[in-house]
């Protein structure tokens, strides 16, 4: 409904993302709505026989104007691949403590909710105040099925959408996630942008869980870009969820695993912190894992 500016005798309209538009999805998976939202790339409608890779962005209700137009801007400039970017948020009509608490629930791997590590209780503090309980942990593995088996397939269906090689965008606890999946059988990504993961989360489990992929699996087939802001390291609450430390050590694991198909770029971003570090991660992240091999103001070939 548009609104007149004060004093200026203009009639204001909402303002939308180009070539943008959003959906509920109701999920069977986890009993509860979703807003979904689907940008196009420029250069949708002029190649109505071509398929663009899809990139599902997390925590859309925060992130997901900013990661439409990072990608865009990439991709205009000739660096990146042009991309459908989906963003999976909470509806904003449920309220911002349910956007809280439902990212405890669908981004943690296990119930197992105590921290782990020096600062553990600088985290159990914190988890106390926002009154995010137990309950509130441990629907990773559900809500991972829910993008395998109800988001991308609806993608699929309604867009000109390439999944064969599917791509996650993930910060913070949405960077928990994203390790979650990427050590998950059954996931269906092959890219990853993995920002701040908290990996202290949950007791561990995200390193148990790698121990025991290592031991089942000879390869992993992904494309990952891992990354934090190198002022999370000298704060006590960030580190009570094994961040910057968790880059590091899961960057090492990774590479004594000596994966063959598995290839990882490891990054912190010099004078960066939690929030800030955000769009420097999707950028260089885009940049790395759908890169053209060109860069912006370069001669084109003869």
């Amino acid at each position: 409904m548009g609104i007149s500016v004060t004093g200026a005798g203009v009639a204001s309209r909402p303002c939308t993302l180009f070539q943008s538009e959003s959906f509920d999805l109701d999920s069977a998976t986890l009993g509860r709505r979703y807003e979904i939202s689907v940008a196009l790339p420029f250069g949708y409608h002029a190649a109505p026989d071509r398929r663009f890779p899809v990139v599902v962005v997390l925590d859309a209700s925060l992130c997901f104007g900013m990661a439409v137009d990072i990608s865009r801007l990439l991709a205009l400039g000739g660096e990146a691949e042009e991309t459908i970017v989906v963003g999976v948020g909470c509806p904003w009509s449920e309220g911002f403590e349910a956007l809280g608490k439902r990212r405890s629930h669908d981004f943690t791997p296990t119930d197992q909710s105590e921290p782990s590590g020096p600062f553990a209780g600088v985290t159990k503090a914190l988890l106390a105040m926002a009154g995010i309980d137990r309950q509130w942990f441990g629907g990773a593995p559900r809500f991972l099925d829910l993008l395998r088996d109800e988001l991308l397939p609806l993608v699929g269906r309604q867009y000109r959408a390439d999944l064969t090689s599917p791509g996650l965008i993930g910060d913070s606890s949405g960077g928990t996630f994203a390790l979650f999946a990427l050590l998950s059988e059954r996931s269906p990504f092959k890219r990853y942008v993995i920002g701040s993961p908290a990996t202290a989360q949950c007791n561990d489990e995200l390193y148990r869980m790698e121990e025991r992929f290592a031991e089942q699996h000879a390869d992993l087939d992904a494309r990952v870009f891992l990354a934090a802001g190198s002022e999370e390291m000298s704060s006590p609450i960030l580190e009570g969820g094994g961040i910057a430390s968790g880059v590091c050590r899961f960057s090492g694991l990774f590479a004594l695993r000596r994966y063959p198909s598995l290839k990882v770029t490891s990054h912190f971003f010099p004078d960066e912190g939690h929030m800030s570090v955000l769009p420097a991660i999707i950028s260089r992240g885009v940049r790395t894992l759908w890169n053209t091999g060109r860069k912006y103001g370069e001669m084109p070939p003869a």
